[in-house]
């Protein structure tokens, strides 16, 4: 499964990817900020996007949004993976195309 994780935080990234690479052997395309894991998809389709929504450039919230647009990619789950962020950000995210 190729899982594109979009997180600006390096320490954040390689924990995760450890995690999943040592667990099902995933291979994890990682992306420093919203607009990077836009341009991402179009060049390597994903099984799943994890993405952080605390990113330069562009928030996790708008970079859901526009991959959501891309019709090859309405069906792709994506997930926040991100500190605490509250109720009205949890719905704000579900809004604007987030699966969990």
């Amino acid at each position: 499964m190729r899982i594109l994780y979009v997180e600006d935080d390096e320490l954040n990234y390689r924990l995760v990817e450890q995690l999943l690479v040592a667990a099902d052997g995933h291979e994890v395309v990682h992306t420093k900020n919203g607009t990077a894991g836009l341009e991402e998809p179009r060049a390597r389709r994903p099984d799943v996007v994890l993405m952080d929504l605390l990113l330069p450039k562009t928030d996790g919230f708008g970079t859901a949004r526009r991959v959501r647009e891309m019709p090859s990619f309405a069906g792709t789950p994506i997930a926040a993976v991100t500190g605490p962020i509250g109720e009205a950000n949890t719905r704000c995210a579900m809004r604007e195309g987030f699966d969990g």
